[in-house]
C-alpha cells in the first residue's frame, strides 16, 4: 500500500546485517578465548600449582628465617659485613622465588605469545640482577 514510500527508505535490516557481521569479526580478530588458543592438560597446570606452592611454602618459611636468624646472629657478633651478606642473601631468595613463579605463571598460560614473550624476558632480569648485586657484597 505505501509502495512509494517504502521504496524510499534504506533497508535497515541490511545495514544492520553489515554491522554485526563487521562487529562479529572485529571480536573474533581481537578476543583471545581459550577454545581458540591451545590447552594445557590439567596435570600440568595442577602439577605446576603445587610446584609453585610447595617451593614458596620452604624458601619463604625456611630458608628465609634461617638466613635472617644467621644475619642477627651475625650482627651481634660485630660482624656486620656478613650481616649484610645473610641480609640481602634472604630478600634475593624472595626475590627468586617471586619471579621464578611469575616467569612460570606466564608460561604455563601462554595466551599472547607476541607480548608475554617480553614480559618473560623483563621477568628475567630480576633474579639476575639481584644474584649480581648480593654477589657484589661479597666480592
Amino acid at each position: 500500500d505505501n509502495g512509494p514510500l517504502n521504496s524510499s527508505l534504506p533497508n535497515n535490516n541490511n545495514n544492520n546485517d553489515r554491522k554485526a557481521s563487521s562487529a562479529s569479526t572485529t571480536n573474533n580478530v581481537f578476543s583471545l578465548t581459550r577454545s581458540t588458543l591451545p590447552s594445557t592438560s590439567l596435570l600440568m597446570k595442577r602439577l605446576g600449582h603445587i610446584l609453585a606452592v610447595s617451593s614458596s611454602a620452604i624458601f619463604l618459611l625456611l630458608v628465609f628465617p634461617l638466613l635472617c636468624h644467621s644475619a642477627i646472629h651475625d650482627a651481634r657478633q660485630g660482624r656486620t659485613d656478613f650481616a649484610a651478606f645473610y641480609s640481602a642473601a634472604a630478600f634475593v631468595v624472595i626475590t627468586l622465588v617471586l619471579s621464578v613463579r611469575e616467569i612460570l605463571s606466564h608460561l604455563y598460560n601462554w595466551y599472547a605469545p607476541s607480548v608475554q614473550k617480553f614480559v618473560v624476558r623483563i621477568l628475567f632480569m630480576v633474579p639476575l640482577y639481584s644474584f649480581q648485586s648480593w654477589l657484589s657484597l661479597w666480592f
